[in-house]
């Protein structure tokens, strides 16, 4: 007897833009917490001058200073592996409210970071692979262009832009398509709930562009509100909030803990989005067999 599949939810890229936005201001007292949250180590590194040999390192091929290293992995910690709790603390926030943002038991919060670190890094493996075999791909056209008969220097040369810059634009559209159609699986996890990305993938089916747009959409205001806050500060006080400054200084590292609520504001605005993907797609009545 065959099996009837329930009907999935279409997903409405402008509903989830609503939503995002309007979680985010419902919880703006929140998320200007878990902003300074995830702010604080990395300036606290950098205001103790841990970070000092990773910006006064040139792009010379000579020895880097002995510091160099022990900085990079400092801010390496500070930045991509703190970012995970905090998403963490963002999915709890926006999937099951402020009341169960903050647990007792820390040893929770820990494991469920291990969890996410090796799901993402499974992710970017995937990702890889498919890289290569684009990257490949392209190889192979190259090689075939270069033995056309009437191919000269410049169209070949043009021939490989445009192969390389087609390549770069569907490699980020796949990382994007991925992202979206396995972020069930990362709020699943934030909360203690199991999910693989396979059973993210069935639970987003049809709902790929949707998703991208939607995404899209709540991202593009952000990012250029950020650009235009920080030609604001350059143009007020000469500080470079995207630390492209030689040596950042003291009173560069406060700006930027001063500004997180708004540095932050695109991952905290995907993570309300992802979590109204988790509701729309109920992911939430999901149980792994």
């Amino acid at each position: 007897m065959a099996v009837i599949e329930e009907p999935l939810n279409k997903i409405c890229f402008k509903a989830s833009v609503r939503g995002a936005y309007s979680c985010l201001w419902h919880y703006k007292i929140q998320h200007l917490m878990i902003s300074l949250f995830a702010a604080l180590p990395f300036c606290i590194a950098g205001l103790s001058g841990i970070l000092d040999p990773v910006y006064q390192a040139g792009p010379s091929t000579e020895a880097v200073q002995d510091e160099y290293h022990m900085a990079l992995l400092v801010l390496i910690l500070t930045t991509f592996v703190w970012a995970i709790p905090s998403l963490i603390l963002w999915h709890r926030l926006f999937l099951l409210g402020p009341e169960h943002l903050i647990r007792k038991k820390f040893w929770p919060m820990l494991t469920r970071s291990f969890r996410l670190i090796f799901k993402i890094l499974s992710l970017m493996g995937g990702l890889t692979v498919i890289f290569a075999i684009v990257f490949a791909g392209i190889l192979y056209l190259v090689n075939v262009t270069a033995h056309m008969d009437d191919g000269s220097v410049d169209q070949i040369g043009r021939g490989e832009a445009y192969l390389y810059g087609s390549a770069l634009v569907i490699f980020i559209l796949c990382v994007f398509a991925f992202a979206m159609r396995f972020s069930l699986a990362f709020c699943a996890q934030s909360i203690g709930k199991p999910m693989g990305f396979m059973a993210s993938w069935k639970l987003t089916r049809h709902n790929t562009l949707p998703m991208m747009w939607g995404c899209f959409l709540a991202l593009l205001p952000l990012v250029v509100g950020i650009f235009a806050v920080r030609e604001i500060i350059m143009l007020g006080g000469n500080m470079d909030i995207f630390l492209r400054q030689s040596t950042p200084t003291d009173n560069l590292y406060w700006l930027i803990l001063a500004v997180a609520p708004i540095l932050t504001l695109p991952i905290a605005a995907i993570c309300s989005q992802t979590a109204f993907f988790y509701r729309e797609c109920n992911a939430c009545d999901h149980r792994e067999m």
